[in-house]
């Protein structure tokens, strides 16, 4: 039986963590922003009572913490943008899916973020496994590119 929580009124807490780990090549591009980046979570079935159908949090020092409530009947499944916030690029992602060691075995999810792919923490195997975006991911132009 999945641990309760006083803040989801008695359904299981879910934590996410984002962390920036871009390539030096993407930090040269955007020197002033690659450290600021926003998550946005979004229960995508309609159908699930939680407490929490959108969460957002802002990152410090390049880390962003998001906290989602499961369901108290069936857990949500959430969907994440996360987007730097000069808005020159932006990815979607799973982060909570029920097949993921981490959502099983800690109900944390450690991601850490590239321009191109992220990286998730598997505790059960202590490594990262690389994952790509979510289909429909489109980088956002900068300046340089419409010139």
């Amino acid at each position: 039986m999945a641990e309760s929580s006083w803040r989801c009124l008695g359904a299981q807490e879910y934590k996410t963590t984002v962390q920036q780990e871009f390539e030096q090549d993407f930090r040269n591009a955007h020197p002033d922003h690659y450290n600021t980046f926003t998550v946005e979570c979004e229960a995508m079935n309609s159908l699930t009572v939680s407490l929490d159908l959108k969460v957002k949090a802002e990152s410090k020092n390049g880390i962003a913490k998001v906290s989602t409530c499961g369901g108290w009947f069936v857990d949500p499944k959430y969907r994440c943008q996360v987007y730097l916030n000069d808005g020159s690029w932006n990815g979607m992602f799973l982060p909570l899916l029920k097949e993921y060691d981490c959502v099983e075995k800690n109900h944390h999810c450690w991601w850490k973020l590239h321009d191109g792919y992220l990286l998730r923490h598997s505790p059960s195997r202590n490594a990262w496994l690389r994952q790509n975006y979510e289909l429909g991911w489109v980088p956002q132009p900068t300046p340089e590119d419409i010139q």
